[in-house]
């Protein structure tokens, strides 16, 4: 990527912008599956052709380390939930109650709109774009996933949902740090689907009376 004050410019621009517009989404929670599959193809368009050449072809064995990077981080994140549970119980009920009435879709065309809109869109822009501008100046590996978690978690702040908040932390390390490793945006977008897909479908966390 280029390092031209320009450009610089218009990177910090662009990060402003999306801090604010996806804070908006989070407070503005009753149109939260209208203005996220809309806000998420501009950043698509916008973006992608900026950071394709970090999506790369995945061999076979590639690809199911990349499902299994998935399943390992859910799996970390029920043990989480499970610690948080023993010693916060009434806490972790109520906050795992807002995640899935935040997040959680409702209808086929929003589970669509997850998986083909929204994932990929946060992958192109914090991980592809924001990250990958930090690492091309040079910063550390810590520093670059650093600077480009605490922006993404930045709406999160706005969310009703502390656990949403932790969640967004862990997860912008985890597949920060995949994408950091791999050079490949492919790895942390498939690990990033099948995170959703087991949290939200297949095997959401119970909430224990």
């Amino acid at each position: 990527m280029k390092n031209t004050p320009k450009y610089t410019i218009s990177f910090t621009i662009l990060c402003i912008v999306s801090v604010i517009v996806f804070a908006y989404i989070h407070i503005n929670t009753e149109n939260f599956w209208i203005f996220l599959p809309g806000i998420s193809i501009f950043y698509i368009i916008v973006c992608y052709p900026l950071i394709r050449k970090h999506f790369q072809m995945l061999s076979l064995k590639q690809l199911l380390i990349a499902i299994l990077l998935g399943i390992l981080f859910y799996t970390l994140f029920l043990f989480g939930n499970l610690l948080l549970s023993v010693f916060f119980s009434d806490w972790t009920k109520t906050q795992i109650t807002l995640l899935y009435t935040t997040l959680q879709p409702v209808t086929l065309q929003n589970w669509i709109f997850l998986f083909l809109l929204v994932i990929p869109a946060e992958e192109i822009l914090w991980r592809g774009l924001i990250q990958g501008y930090f690492q091309a100046q040079n910063f550390k590996k810590q520093m670059a996933i650093g600077y480009a978690t605490f922006l993404y978690c930045l709406p999160l702040f706005f969310s009703v949902s502390p656990l949403l908040i932790l969640a967004g932390c862990i997860g912008g390390i985890f597949w920060g740090y995949l994408y950091i490793q791999t050079k490949n945006l492919w790895f942390p977008l498939i690990s990033h689907w099948i995170f959703d897909l087991l949290l939200l479908l297949l095997f959401p966390l119970e909430i224990k009376q």
